[in-house]
């Protein structure tokens, strides 16, 4: 449960969020350009983590309170290297700067880490431009889907490693079986990219593209 305020839509002065027992987990005040201060965080027993501003904050992502950061809180902002899990199997991170967000990622089996937040993102050679000319000369779109007027956006994400070569492809929106399988097969064609860039080191990123497949109204 939450008690805020909300101005123009957006989150405004001091926010109280609870625990599914009812006990406090923590307070916030949200000022001027979006910023938050992050005031005080306690554990579902009780037990004050952050005071005043200051502390190891408890970060949850889900309403179930099972999707976790933890990191370092210095005068209400969060600083550092902050550590986290994802559906109890995957091992996040995220680094922070004087309160701003400046990497995030997760970290796979074997140790490799794999981001989606850097300071550069991966770039198709071409840039947005080439790559939209790319899909224009190389998808073809499903006779089925064709004949069934199937149309919308299908989104694929992947993984650009640190030499620019994409892998690890899957649909996270899907459209139908056969678009699906048509722009997993157009991305696997697509040469090597540039890859994205962290502290002036290339770094393999998660990265997504949407897709759009639009039959012209003359068949």
């Amino acid at each position: 449960m939450q008690i805020a305020n909300y101005e123009n839509g957006d989150l405004s002065g001091d926010e109280t969020d609870y625990y599914p027992n009812g006990k406090v987990y923590c307070t916030k005040t949200h000022i001027s350009d979006k910023k938050t201060i992050f005031n005080s965080c306690l554990d579902s027993t009780g037990k004050v983590l952050v005071e005043n501003g200051n502390g190891k904050w408890l970060s949850f992502e889900d309403e179930n309170f099972k999707n976790y950061f933890t990191g370092d809180v210095i005068n209400g902002l969060p600083e550092g290297d902050w550590q986290g899990k994802r559906n109890d199997t995957i091992n996040t991170f995220e680094k922070f700067q004087n309160g701003k967000l400046k990497c995030a990622g997760s970290i796979e089996s074997s140790g490799r880490r794999v981001y989606y937040k850097v300071d550069v993102n991966p770039e198709y050679p071409g840039g947005l431009e080439g790559f939209y000319r790319f899909l224009g000369t190389t998808i073809r779109y499903p006779p089925d889907a064709r004949d069934m007027n199937i149309q919308g956006t299908v989104v694929i994400t992947f993984i650009v490693d640190e030499n620019g070569v994409l892998g690890g492809l899957f649909v996270a929106k899907s459209l139908s079986p056969d678009i699906d399988q048509e722009a997993i097969r157009v991305i696997s064609l697509s040469p090597k990219w540039k890859p994205g860039v962290y502290e002036g080191k290339a770094v393999p990123v998660m990265y997504s593209v949407p897709i759009g497949f639009t039959l012209s109204k003359e068949r």
